[in-house]
């Protein structure tokens, strides 16, 4: 089974275990639009952006309104796929918002990441949009990778998957994509729901397959459709999945192992609920990932495993 045959099931596995908001849909639209499997070409720039090292930025942290805290989707994806760059040589930057620093912190050294700093994003937009040319010019990234990060409307308003305003909550990291695209640096988005960073990719289809993708709940009425655009784009039932899948398909291209395992996956979901985090869907200091429990979640990386080894 050639790579690009392995990617494709490994998508087609990614699907099977929600079948809430329309995934499906997006992720047609995101493969009619590469012409093949979206994730493999990701991973395929990717590894070709860090041959030489240098620092990656990667971005998540999802606030979670009913517990004022950052769900477990996308934050346990970024140190999985941080920890085979530092394998790789390269410098990981995490961006967030301020309040979970002390969180990404954690479960990065709970992760085995050993080259990697933390630093919080303005919330607010004058400051952000300074800070945003700030970060390229100090963290010079060869790419940025954001997981499960929210990403602002056409009105640059950011939604949950309720149609609930989160601005009040949310870095507005959109600007530092700006930044890295009038610059030429690879953006790589990875997302499950259509309000996340990197989905402007497929926009119509966010718009007519999910719910509220048009019209939101709040005063803005533009819709939880985010129309931030990246390079590359990620589409999966759990964003983690989706990041797994980058990583996996990383690490064959360069011949390096995929060290991520069910169980590892089972004790970072228990390490980032002991850190702070929450279950996306429920709110709750419980060990699951967008309502689905450890067991669900680790059967997935088994699975995506042994697609590899096939």
């Amino acid at each position: 089974m050639s790579l690009e045959e392995k990617s494709r099931l490994i998508e087609a596995t990614s699907l099977q275990a929600v079948s809430r908001k329309g995934i499906e849909q997006l992720y047609l639209a995101l493969f009619k639009m590469t012409g093949g499997s979206p994730t493999l070409r990701a991973a395929t720039s990717v590894c070709k952006a860090v041959e030489r090292g240098g620092n990656v930025v990667i971005t998540s942290g999802f606030t979670i309104m009913s517990a004022g805290r950052c769900e477990t989707d996308g934050l346990i994806g970024s140190v999985v796929i941080g920890r085979l760059l530092n394998k790789m040589g390269v410098h990981i930057v995490y961006l967030t918002d301020p309040k979970y620093l002390s969180l990404f912190e954690t479960l990065s050294e709970a992760s085995g990441l050993d080259s990697f700093q933390c630093h919080g994003f303005p919330i607010g937009d004058e400051l952000a949009e300074k800070e945003a040319l700030k970060a390229i010019i100090d963290f010079s990234p060869v790419a940025i990778i954001a997981i499960e990060r929210p990403g602002w409307n056409r009105k640059k308003v950011y939604h949950n998957m309720l149609g609930e305003d989160i601005s009040d909550h949310t870095a507005r990291i959109d600007y530092v994509f700006s930044q890295a695209h009038e610059r030429g640096i690879l953006t790589v988005g990875i997302g499950d729901g259509g309000n996340e960073i990197g989905m402007g990719n497929i926009l119509q289809a966010v718009l007519e397959n999910v719910t509220y993708g048009s019209v939101c709940r709040c005063a803005c009425r533009g819709g939880i459709a985010s129309v931030t655009k990246v390079d590359h784009l990620v589409v999966s039932s759990v964003s983690n999945w989706g990041s797994y899948a980058l990583t996996a398909l990383m690490a064959s291209l360069l011949n390096m192992s995929f060290e991520h395992s069910s169980s590892n996956e089972k004790k970072l979901i228990s390490a980032a609920v002991n850190a702070g985090a929450v279950d996306g869907m429920t709110g709750k200091s419980v060990a699951k990932v967008d309502g689905l429990g450890a067991n669900v979640n680790a059967d997935f990386v088994m699975r995506m495993s042994r697609i590899l080894k096939e």
